[in-house]
């Protein structure tokens, strides 16, 4: 079990109001479920876009949580490299924006040169504006893909934590994973996406529609509902399926 939250503020030594682990007068964060794995502070969490949440104390990636539950730390691997994908894409922008930089010095310079008639001078000027100007261009595209691969890694993060909140909660819809980890809804459904078919996720409605990475997804009810919803499901999901077909079509 989750260590409980204790009575007191551990800073200030202030009461702390009921339901919540944080002091209402010193703002000290308590519980074992607030701790950065990579910093060991007991730090908020601030969300950087996407699925890139990092710990505001170190900087790290990090999957929040607002209510305590058993945590496997499986997790680990996955914020370990979307801590890498992060800092080399800060790097590859940081040389980006440098070689773009040089690129517009190169520029002037070869204009002047031009200018006063120094053909020779100018000509290398001008190459020099078209390499760090390549060289600008793949930084940036570079820092964007480890952006990307790093929003990869925080989704198998969060499928991992997911799993530790349904091995004491069981089977548990985004809204409630949301609730639990503190985070939007549509985080909380990309990492239930992410899990293993098999994997028990319940579904409040018949139909879900939801947006994920640009894709609508539809959730069709399990087997363990009534057979007449069941039923309407797949009726639906056929009418769907001939419709786009019949706008393919067109």
């Amino acid at each position: 079990m989750a260590p409980p939250i204790p009575p007191n503020c551990s800073a200030c030594g202030a009461p702390l109001p009921a339901g919540t682990d944080r002091c209402a007068r010193c703002g000290a964060l308590h519980g074992d479920h607030r701790r950065c794995a990579g910093c060991g502070a007991k730090a908020e969490v601030i969300r950087k876009g996407g699925l890139i949440f990092v710990c505001a104390a170190c900087g790290r990636p990090r999957v929040p949580a607002e209510q305590p539950f058993p945590r496997s730390g499986r997790e680990r691997e996955a914020l370990a490299k979307a801590d890498a994908d992060l800092k080399s894409s800060v790097m590859a922008t940081a040389l980006g924006i440098v070689a773009f930089v040089v690129a517009a010095a190169a520029l002037g310079t070869a204009s002047l040169a031009f200018l006063l008639g120094f053909g020779f001078l100018a000509l290398l000027a001008f190459v020099a504006t078209f390499l760090f100007a390549g060289a600008g261009a793949f930084g940036l595209v570079t820092a964007r893909g480890a952006r990307g691969r790093a929003d990869e890694q925080m989704r198998d993060a969060f499928g991992s934590v997911a799993v530790d909140v349904m091995r004491v909660r069981g089977a548990i819809s985004p809204p409630q994973l949301a609730e639990v980890l503190g985070v939007p809804e549509e985080v909380a459904d990309q990492a239930l996406a992410r899990l293993p078919a098999r994997t028990d996720v319940r579904v409040d409605t018949v139909l879900d529609e939801r947006a994920v990475d640009g894709q609508v997804r539809y959730r069709v009810a399990d087997a363990t509902l009534p057979a007449a919803a069941v039923d309407e499901a797949a009726d639906f999901e056929a009418r769907l399926q001939a419709s786009i077909r019949a706008k393919g079509q067109q």
